[in-house]
């Protein structure tokens, strides 16, 4: 069953006083994915992909728009009456169905990037109800450089995105080489899904290194990898920040354009610890250099908005009335009054005084 709404529909309820909540409240009890504004997803299916990693197939209600891939999703779900969220980067499998990979990293630290994707690993069913944002994101064909030759760099669960790239029919005929990082080869995901993609693709070449296993070719990202760049190929990395940080070291000099999406934050690269004092919202709090902002929030009790924690979303974003941060990813200072600043990726370089937007 298919249903039409629009925004539009939300605004005449409410004048003839209909709150739009109010309406999804009562319709929802019978169909649990309606919404006149809000997009819900239904899980279709689970598939274990590799080592404590889960593929989550899902349909979204109506209000889901267009989606290219490459684009992430914030996905949010309940534990213990708390709603968390997170980025993922979904893959478009048919019509209004998508798949996400998800990780079981056995924590349950709020404040560990992987506390969400444990949780829906260990917790989500056949049936169970997700709630996602509209996709956003420029890590697409349209917004990639073009070039006559591509490198695909993956550490670990960093090969989202890259998955979603190359089942997109634009990535057809291109040549593209895929260097994929893991710790075990039993974490290695998609082997059918490379299979089908090279058939389909002879320029697409994938190679795949297990970190803790012997292989022919150096475990760790050298610059042996790396011998066939030309001064024409982009070189695109998706995992943990040091893993960034190490390929950009090695393609640097060699590549025409160097693109990454970390799925971690880096670790604040202070001298010395110091504190100061950090104003939210009207409340003093003393923190360290040596956290972001988003985290040394949560350890004081608070609970900020936040998604991906990863810098990527801007779910986090609040105005820095006064002071100096400094973005870990960037390494970018804020010295401005009145300057919007990420939580979850921001530290502090003096008092400073935030509120949120």
């Amino acid at each position: 069953m298919k249903y039409q709404f629009s925004t539009p529909l939300s605004y005449k309820l409410n004048k003839v006083g209909f709150k739009p909540a109010v309406v999804d409240y009562w319709i929802r009890q019978f169909i649990p994915t309606f919404s006149l504004e809000r997009i819900f997803a239904r899980v279709k299916m689970i598939k274990t992909e590799a080592k404590n990693v889960k593929t989550i197939y899902f349909k979204p209600n109506f209000n889901f728009k267009k989606f290219t891939p490459g684009q992430h999703i914030l996905v949010t779900y309940a534990i213990n009456g708390r709603n968390v969220t997170r980025t993922y980067s979904p893959t478009k499998l048919g019509r209004n169905l998508y798949s996400i990979t998800i990780k079981d990293a056995h924590t349950n630290e709020p404040q560990n990037g992987f506390f969400l994707s444990s949780a829906l690993n260990q917790n989500l069913k056949v049936g169970s109800i997700l709630e996602i944002s509209q996709p956003f994101g420029h890590l697409t064909w349209d917004h990639i450089p073009q070039s006559n030759q591509y490198v695909f760099c993956a550490g670990g669960v960093g090969i989202t995105p890259f998955l979603s790239l190359l089942t997109s029919s634009q990535s057809q005929n291109k040549n593209i080489t895929l260097h994929y990082w893991v710790n075990h080869s039993d974490e290695v995901c998609y082997r059918a899904e490379f299979q089908k993609l090279t058939a389909l693709n002879p320029q697409l070449k994938i190679h795949i290194y297990a970190l803790n296993e012997q292989t022919t070719l150096s475990k760790t990202p050298t610059s042996e990898h790396f011998s066939h760049l030309t001064n024409m190929s982009i070189v695109i990395a998706c995992g943990p920040q040091g893993f960034i940080n190490r390929i950009q070291e090695l393609t640097a000099d060699h590549a025409a354009h160097f693109l990454a999406e970390a799925q971690s934050v880096k670790k604040v690269s202070t001298d010395a610890e110091s504190f100061h004092s950090l104003k939210y919202n009207g409340k003093t709090y003393t923190i360290s250099n040596k956290t972001t902002l988003l985290e040394a929030l949560e350890l004081h009790g608070l609970n900020p908005k936040n998604g991906c924690r990863m810098g990527i979303c801007k779910t986090c974003t609040c105005t820095k009335i006064s002071g100096q941060t400094e973005n870990a990813l960037t390494g970018e200072k804020s010295l401005q009054d009145f300057d919007e600043i990420q939580l979850c990726v921001s530290h502090l370089k003096s008092d400073v005084e935030i509120e949120n937007l």
